[in-house]
């Protein structure tokens, strides 16, 4: 059997120079590898705009939908026959 999680992630990068772009992105990594702890694979990001109320007005915030998946055992294996 499989489960799931998601996770949400920044769906923009608002930056200076082309080094804290690379710095920004590649924090992603981080991400990715703090959530695969314990057996979780990344399998898709896909975008979600989520809209935020202020006041009368809805505000668009991009993000994105970290999907991980990890594989359990429904049931234990049966206990190897001794020969």
């Amino acid at each position: 059997m499989r489960i799931y999680k998601v996770i949400p992630a920044p769906g923009r990068v608002v930056v200076k120079d082309e080094s804290e772009a690379a710095e920004k992105i590649g924090s992603m990594a981080n991400v990715i590898v703090q959530e695969s702890v314990g057996g979780w694979e990344l399998v898709t990001a896909m975008p979600v705009n989520v809209s935020r109320q202020k006041g009368k007005k809805y505000i668009e915030e991009p993000y994105n939908a970290l999907v991980f998946v990890k594989d359990v055992l429904k049931e234990y294996p049966k206990k190897a026959e001794e020969e």
